[in-house]
């Protein structure tokens, strides 16, 4: 790094611009509109001469120049994450009034802390104020006009509060940085998180690799530097500069919007989670509502989220009074223990060929699941990559306990389809599925994609296998055919190769009653096939039998039809 000291500014003078023959200067697209005049908010005493000296400097860097335009836009201070230094803050909302919308859209932060997650290392760079590396074609600058203690001055760079600055500046860093994303970076308006190798290539004496030229220097630090190297050149290259003080070229966990990224996963910030720690009891409403709010961006973090918070969301329904009793600071209690002890969350290894798995629990309170994925070296260790839950609404609460399963099933696969996508070894819970087969094969034609609407739903493809304890790796092959639920989602054909119909303790987790003997019980078990076509429709249900059978079953709010040929030939009711 010592030959890329022209990449770091510390301060204002050392500031770098973005090279015009490569990004050409911005002009503001507008409509016609009539000019604006707006008084500015008085400067306290207190502070005059500390502003003054702001402004002094923005003007010796190039940043403001005199204006004699007829606009005029509000600007004022606001005290910066130290508590005693100051920024000025342009009011440009007229400016925003009349201006035509950039379309640019940034990435999600969840996918983009989730790729720095689980390295050996990483480091943070930081441009030295942005906005000001780009700047604004003569013609547009006369828009951002604002009165000072100097005369009438306007903006020469990007301006910060304008409404197109953010996605605009966003592009220019990604085209700079287009060769090193997305296997060394991705950046996030004016961050630049660089991730580390994917191991520390550690020996089986307990060391690390090192490289032959200096037994010295390890192998991951060493290949780090290298991407860091070819970063900071890039940016160098184009003209800007990187803030020295907020620059971490290698360090062993890093904040990346808003998320701890370490080498064992992602973690909640310290800081948010000393503030949901620290939180008292709530006095009312607003205070559930934000204390909940708080806690929701943690909930990838919790397993079983949406049943402890359960006490609390049920204040926040309508026509439910106020109430903060025991049971209230219980659940408040325990989302706070959950985000302070919750464990490291990683993203999927999709080179690996470890299996990757989804278990899902629901209750009459809410449908609960997780994916994990094993240690390819260790099958005893998992990885948990984020937990999920979903709240049961009054209607659903009311559906019998088989029900409930199947769709705590079918949402947590509809929660879950953006990370299963791609998936070749998948395992999850059997037992919903030994309540009730389900099968629906589908032409090789259509097996590729299902439609919801006009809307293409990709299917999740490859191994899927079913088992009876959360914990094992070992369960029931199911085929690898596929079956669409209409108006929601395409999953793989469930159709096991055998029911194990001799445990005891299986049998006992069939909580609904069909009014007949458990051995019929039984044998409807182990033959029956069905589809199903929304929940709202209910099941239709074949029962192998020696005459013809037709008779209404209870199931919850909805009622099934169970039928056969006078063969005793399982026949499927039509769609």
């Amino acid at each position: 790094m010592t030959i890329q000291e022209q990449a770091f500014a510390w301060d204002d003078t050392e500031s770098g611009h973005f090279r015009e023959d490569f990004f050409p200067p911005i002009d503001i697209p507008i409509v016609p509109h009539t000019p604006w005049v707006l008084k500015n908010i008085p400067i306290p005493p207190g502070i005059y001469e500390e502003v003054c000296r702001i402004i002094k400097s923005k003007i010796d860097a190039g940043v403001y120049e005199p204006s004699n335009s007829s606009y005029r836009s509000r600007w004022f201070c606001v005290i910066k994450k130290d508590g005693k230094s100051l920024r000025l803050v342009h009011s440009l909302e007229p400016l925003n009034a009349v201006t035509i919308t950039h379309s640019g859209i940034l990435p999600a932060t969840d996918e983009l802390s989730e790729h720095f997650a689980g390295r050996a290392c990483g480091g943070c760079l930081d441009l030295y104020v942005g906005y000001d590396e780009q700047d604004i074609a003569v013609g547009s600058r006369d828009y951002t006009t604002f009165q000072t203690p100097f005369g009438s001055m306007r903006l020469v760079k990007l301006p910060m509060g304008w409404t197109n600055s953010v996605p605009i500046f966003h592009e220019d860093v990604t085209h700079i940085l287009r060769e090193e994303i997305p296997h060394v970076t991705r950046p996030y308006i004016d961050d630049v998180p660089v991730r580390g190798p994917k191991t520390r290539y550690e020996t089986e004496d307990g060391g690390f690799e090192t490289i032959p030229e200096n037994p010295g220097i390890r192998r991951f630090i060493w290949e780090h530097m290298q991407n860091m190297n070819r970063v900071v050149q890039r940016m160098k290259y184009c003209g800007g500069t990187f803030s020295g003080p907020k620059t971490f070229l290698c360090v062993e966990e890093m904040t990346v919007v808003g998320h701890l990224c370490t080498y064992e996963g992602r973690k909640i910030e310290p800081d948010r989670a000393g503030v949901i720690s620290r939180w008292g009891p709530c006095q009312h409403l607003t205070d559930v509502r934000a204390f909940l709010g708080t806690c929701g961006v943690c909930r990838k973090f919790i397993k079983d989220y949406s049943k402890i918070a359960e006490p609390l969301v049920k204040l926040t329904r309508l026509n439910v009074p106020f109430e903060w009793d025991v049971e209230q600071q219980r659940a408040m209690n325990k989302l706070k223990e959950a985000v302070v002890t919750s464990p490291a969350i990683r993203p999927i290894d999709l080179t690996s060929k470890a299996e990757v798995g989804l278990c899902v629990d629901t209750s009459y309170k809410a449908a609960g699941f997780y994916i994990y994925q094993v240690n390819e070296k260790d099958p005893t260790k998992r990885y948990y990559v984020r937990f999920g839950s979903i709240t049961m609404n009054k209607r659903e609460a009311r559906f019998s306990q088989p029900k409930r399963e199947l769709y705590g099933l079918l949402q947590a696969l509809k929660a879950c389809q953006y990370w299963l996508i791609g998936i070749r070894n998948l395992e999850w819970d059997r037992t919903p599925l030994e309540i009730f087969t389900i099968a629906y094969p589908v032409t090789s034609a259509s097996a590729s994609t299902g439609t919801r609407g006009q809307k293409s739903i990709p299917i999740i493809r490859g191994n899927i296998r079913a088992t009876d304890d959360p914990t094992r790796a070992a369960g029931t092959r199911i085929r690898g055919r596929y079956l669409h639920l209409p108006g929601y989602i395409q999953l793989p054909c469930i159709k096991p190769y055998k029911v194990n119909e001799e445990e005891e303790e299986e049998e006992e987790r069939l909580t609904y009653d069909y009014g007949d003997t458990d051995e019929a019980r039984r044998n409807r078990m182990g033959s029956c096939w069905g589809r199903l076509k929304g929940f709202e429709e209910g099941f239709r249900t074949l029962q192998q039998s020696g005459e013809t059978v037709k008779k209404r079953l209870r199931y919850g709010p909805n009622k099934m039809m169970a039928k056969s040929d006078s063969d005793g030939n399982d026949r499927r009711a039509a769609p």
